[in-house]
């Protein structure tokens, strides 16, 4: 009995005391930060996550079956015959136990920001019972919890473009304090179970990839530690070994299954497949075929990486491919960029230097050979805090190198590597006050820098987006997708120029092309049914008060198009009296062969990009045909 009141035997923490301390944290986080406003408005208004929970619960993967569905939200996408979310589904499986006990219970639904409070209280508790036995310790759960860059997207609008990246940093903390738990008292078991953890993050987002791929080498060097220390024979050890591999290699596994199932690939997160407004058409381009920023040397993407990380001077508003003197550094060769919240600044990037200083001196130090089991495990804390957060913000900054887009919400990505850094740095500057004669007046002052730089930080923090977009349920029933059968529809064999009635009105179908004057813009996308092949009808755009000056033309062959993840080859392109006619041949996978396909096209060469993204293409379309007319 007197076990259930601490964590762990020998802890000296009551675990109903860290339950409620952790509870009263998140309620507390998300009544300041506006996520729950008032009493009701406790559900998020984009849909998406919501959607593929009920998703769940009916059995399937698709959100709908109904091509209508997709004006739910931006970003989704039409694949495998169904309407498809590309944030994750870890999200969505933490929500489906509440959501079956709210339906079993009678319920409509069950809150979304309930569902992130819990999440965010079990962080929270995770984090305290590792961190609180020590007065040291309570810095860095205080640094950890209240880090500035969470606190300020929490103030933002906190869609689902945000929410995941609070899921992503509260899941990353859990793996931190999973892998400084091992560190000081190693167990197989305890490995297997944190390996098989941090597989699953990807599920929330893609790049907690890479810090499950920290965890799992910091902690397996700590089990290769222990099996030195205890004398484990080499077999033992390599066979334990793998089966740690298996139990990371899981969750990942799943994840790619489910790639596969919902977007055709193992290897697809649904980027290359989203549907986007006219206003975000380039970024289209640069997904689906090629983007400029990927030939540049590395040295100047590195430049870029850091000046967008620390220096960030302004926001960029709704001009997201042609801002410049956004941060020192910025490249002009062209690139999505979209900055509207403070992320970090220049005393992050100090902080990050004097953590590696710090680090790399006590590495450096010959240690006095009797030294105390807190001594001991301080320094297993610092080097496991510094290990963990070198090896995931190499991995993540090599990654974000070669991205075609560069975003606020993508630099909150480092959050937790830079998060660890700085708290080892507090362990060894806490380590350093703790060797004086008055220890405990010495440390409680060296709180005082602590956390006046957080609540700086805190206070100097901006976000551009707007309040979080929490409302009541009544206001959620026009987004909630009822299944139903799918809308019989005539669809037509081609789109022809001045026969917009004749286009399906499915959402974002043909946008990038004006279907009155034919102008396309540098992407374009179009549904299509049962494509055997793809004939483009092509001529120059004119210009000029009269029209009676050509556009500076690009080459007909810089046309490329794509049926869902698919390249088309193209077969030939022939000179007519007025133009071209552009054709390629259908898609060789069966899957694109049949029913209701997108198409997207590129129509100018890569090095037109700029010039080109916020204006029309030198073409103007006339038709685009995708089969044989019927009764021919």
């Amino acid at each position: 009995m007197k076990e259930w009141f601490r964590f762990s035997p020998g802890a000296s923490k009551p675990r109903i005391f860290l339950a409620l301390t952790a509870t009263l944290y998140a309620g507390a986080i998300l009544y300041f930060c506006l996520v729950i406003p008032a009493w009701g408005r406790w559900y998020s208004r984009s849909a998406p996550f919501r959607a593929q929970t009920d998703a769940f619960l009916r059995g399937e993967l698709a959100l709908s079956h109904n091509p209508a569905d997709l004006r739910l939200s931006g970003d989704l996408c039409w694949s495998q015959r169904g309407v498809q979310q590309v944030w994750g589904l870890g999200i969505p499986l933490w929500r489906l136990p509440f959501e079956a006990l709210a339906r079993a219970c009678g319920q409509p639904a069950f809150p979304d920001r309930l569902a992130l409070g819990l999440f965010m209280a079990l962080a929270a508790f995770v984090v305290l019972d590792t961190w609180c036995g020590r007065i040291t310790g309570i810095g860095a759960a205080t640094l950890f919890l209240f880090f500035a860059p969470l606190l300020n997207i929490l103030r933002g609008r906190m869609s689902q473009y945000e929410e995941v990246l609070v899921y992503e940093y509260l899941f990353a903390l859990m793996l931190i304090c999973g892998t400084v738990a091992l560190s000081r008292h190693p167990s197989w078991r305890r490995f297997w179970a944190l390996c098989a953890l941090a597989g699953l993050g990807g599920l929330i987002r893609p790049t907690l990839i890479f810090y499950g791929a920290a965890t799992v080498a910091v902690a397996g060097l700590a089990m290769i530690r222990q099996a030195a220390k205890t004398r484990t024979p080499a077999p033992l050890c390599l066979r334990r070994s793998l089966a740690a591999a298996f139990w990371f290699s899981l969750g990942n596994g799943l994840l790619g299954l489910s790639n596969r199932v919902r977007f055709g690939s193992f290897w697809a997160f649904g980027h290359q497949l989203n549907l986007q407004p006219p206003g975000l058409l380039p970024a289209v381009y640069l997904t689906r075929f090629e983007f400029p920023f990927i030939r540049i040397p590395w040295t100047q993407a590195a430049r870029e990486l850091f000046g967008a990380l620390f220096l960030c001077r302004k926001f960029t508003g709704s001009y997201f491919f042609l801002s410049a003197g956004l941060f020192p550094g910025q490249s002009p060769v062209f690139r999505f960029r979209e900055f509207n919240f403070s992320t970090f600044d220049i005393s992050y990037a100090g902080l990050l230097v004097l953590a590696c200083a710090a680090a790399t001196a006590s590495a450096l130090r010959r240690q006095p050979s009797r030294s105390s089991d807190d001594a001991g495990l301080a320094r297993t804390d610092r080097e496991t805090l510094i290990l963990w957060s070198a090896l995931s913000g190499a991995l993540m900054a090599a990654f974000y190198l070669r991205v075609c887009a560069l975003a606020d919400r993508y630099m909150l990505d480092f959050a937790p590597a830079f998060a660890a850094a700085i708290a080892s740095l507090w362990l060894a500057a806490a380590d350093q006050v703790a060797r004086l004669r008055r220890k405990r007046l010495a440390l409680s002052l060296l709180f005082a820098p602590l956390w006046s730089w957080q609540v700086a930080e805190i206070a100097r923090s901006k976000n551009n987006s707007g309040p979080p977009a929490s409302v009541a349920w009544k206001d959620m029933r026009s987004k909630i997708i009822r299944p139903g059968k799918t809308p019989s529809r005539s669809f037509p064999d081609e789109y022809r120029l001045g026969e917009a009635s004749a286009i399906p009105a499915i959402p974002y179908n043909a946008t990038g092309w004006d279907s009155s004057s034919g102008r396309l813009s540098v992407a374009a996308e179009f549904f299509v049914e049962n494509p055997e092949f793809l004939e483009l009808e092509l001529e120059p755009a004119r210009i000029g008060a009269g029209g009676g000056k050509y556009f500076r033309q690009a080459s007909p062959p810089a046309m490329r198009a794509k049926v869902g993840l698919e390249f088309l080859r193209r077969e030939h392109t022939v000179r007519t009296s007025g133009g071209w006619i552009v054709r390629f041949a259908g898609p060789q996978q069966r899957r694109y062969q049949r029913g209701l396909q997108p198409v997207f096209l590129a129509t100018v060469p890569n090095k037109d990009l700029g010039r080109y993204a916020l204006t029309h293409a030198p073409w103007v379309l006339k038709r685009l045909s995708w089969h044989a007319l019927r009764g021919l």
